[in-house]
């Protein structure tokens, strides 16, 4: 999730992969459904019903999806398309 908060900090696409995403949703929601987790994320968020996985992922880590797509990314700003 740091290559996420830092893409999504300098406005650059963060991609995370399907399979990577639902691996990790697997790994994370026992943690954070007893809430071991809450010591190191804000609360889970909710996401769009037709989110993608990596969406959930965000939204389960209390991160909040950039686009109602629920395409994980952040808009790209002019001077990051360099």
């Amino acid at each position: 999730m740091h290559s996420w908060d830092l893409a999504t900090a300098l406005g650059l696409p963060a991609r995370v992969t399907e399979p990577l995403a639902e691996r990790l949703i697997d790994i994370v929601r026992p943690w954070m459904d007893d809430r071991q987790g809450l010591v190191l994320f804000d609360p889970p968020v909710a996401v769009g019903r037709g989110a993608g996985p990596a969406a959930r992922l965000v939204g389960l880590l209390g991160r909040r999806p950039r686009r109602s797509s629920g395409e994980v990314s952040a808009p790209t700003h002019r001077w990051a398309r360099a």
